[in-house]
């Protein structure tokens, strides 16, 4: 039985941050429409900081949404840093292999492993002052 809460806690806690970004990505475009897909690589670099702002901010909650919600189901903290990890790696790709402003990148490399590492432990706490 333990397997299998950690799996649905890893499962769930993934597709619930994946839910944030979409949910981040959404807002943030509606709040402020992109350019077309071919423009975007030039918008991205001097767009200002108010336009882009909640895309870390997104990226950054997903991982701290996936930790804590994996560790809490699972129990153990490990698991939390498993899906937050999966997502922070798809992140990672996606900043990566599209052009994003430099101060983005440093955001989201500096703050999605700090948010996995604390939605983790706040997770396993949560779970055993439930207990």
């Amino acid at each position: 039985m333990t397997v299998v809460r950690i799996i649905i806690g890893i499962v769930a806690g993934f597709a619930l941050g994946l839910g944030v970004v979409i949910g981040g990505d959404v807002l943030n475009h509606t709040l402020f429409p992109p350019p077309a897909p071919e423009q975007w690589a030039e918008y991205a670099l001097t767009a200002p900081v108010q336009n882009l702002v909640l895309l870390p901010i997104a990226y950054i909650s997903a991982a701290l949404a996936a930790a804590f919600v994996a560790a809490t189901i699972a129990g153990r903290a490990w698991a939390g840093w498993i899906a937050g990890g999966f997502l922070t790696g798809a992140t990672f790709v996606n900043l990566f292999m599209i052009t994003h402003p430099i101060w983005m990148i440093a955001v989201c490399v500096i703050g999605a492993p700090l948010a996995i590492w604390f939605g983790a432990r706040i997770g396993v706490g949560a779970r055993v002052a439930a207990a």
